[in-house]
């Protein structure tokens, strides 16, 4: 699964290369929506979802127009800015490796998914996995008794057997 990111920001020449950058090293990953004029943004956010919204802190909204269930973060100019108006804040002057790592750290702390899968052991035995509290994944099928492992051997799933 793809997070899917709307990134509102008034800088073409900065939201064509912040674009291009994703959209080479991170294609798997993360999957761009890119506006510079806030009411296109809404009237593609009025029918796609997306996962996280990143706005340039210049910019003047009002939150009641975006999805309740969506992640969203501001874009600031200097490295020092924690937070905006309560949203966390990504300094948009810095490596694209570093505003992907934010970008999964406030999607993962603010998601709460879960899945569950049976694991079929062999010999009539099945064992209902529940992964819980993983970073911007979900899986389905095989492909989750796999990757519940490695998360959980990373430290960052915990795997409950029910």
């Amino acid at each position: 699964m793809r997070i899917r990111v709307a990134i509102i920001e008034q800088d073409t020449g900065y939201l064509e290369k912040i674009t291009n950058v994703f959209n080479t090293r991170y294609t798997e990953q993360v999957e761009i929506h890119a506006f510079t004029v806030m009411n296109r943004a809404i009237e593609f956010l009025q029918s796609n979802r997306v996962d996280m919204i990143l706005v340039d802190e210049q910019i003047e909204m009002q939150l009641k127009m975006f999805p309740s269930k969506c992640n969203l973060a501001y874009l600031v100019d200097s490295m020092g800015i924690e937070s905006v108006k309560g949203y966390p804040a990504i300094c948009k002057f810095q490596k694209v490796d570093l505003i992907y790592k934010q970008i999964l750290s406030i999607y993962s702390e603010n998601s709460q998914s879960v899945s569950e899968s049976h694991l079929n052991l062999g010999a009539g035995k099945i064992i209902i996995l529940r992964l819980i509290g993983f970073p911007g994944k979900v899986f389905d099928g095989i492909g989750i008794q796999y990757q519940a492992v490695l998360l959980a051997f990373k430290g960052r799933a915990k795997i409950e057997m029910i």
